[in-house]
């Protein structure tokens, strides 16, 4: 086989490689974003306060920026909501009351 020719289809592998793994790192990094945005909304609701969605719509905005991701639409307010609503749902530190509160005024929020 000829050098140039090895050396272009080795090139082209390589150039392949990148790009998945470039895709494999965004994927990565919306994940992360996506956790950072679940933790600093659960910091709020620990603290008594339910994020209405304006600011659940502003932390993934914000959030998204500092984590380089373009995208907005991958991850949805509704979205957003549901995981809420599971991590105050399996909290075992939150009384059944609050918990309850917490969980309805989600939900109804959700529906609007």
């Amino acid at each position: 086989m000829d050098w140039p020719i090895l050396l272009s289809i080795f090139g082209i592998g390589i150039t392949i490689l990148n790009k998945l793994r470039g895709v494999h790192s965004c994927q990565n990094c919306k994940r992360s974003a996506k956790e950072t945005v679940l933790k600093e909304l659960l910091k709020s609701i620990s603290e008594n306060n339910i994020p209405k969605r304006e600011i659940i719509s502003a932390t993934i905005k914000s959030v998204f920026r500092d984590y380089h991701v373009k995208e907005l639409d991958v991850v949805t307010v509704d979205e957003v909501i549901d995981d809420l609503i599971r991590d105050v749902s399996s909290n075992p530190f939150l009384d059944s009351k609050y918990r309850k509160q917490i969980q309805n005024e989600l939900l109804a929020m959700k529906l609007d």
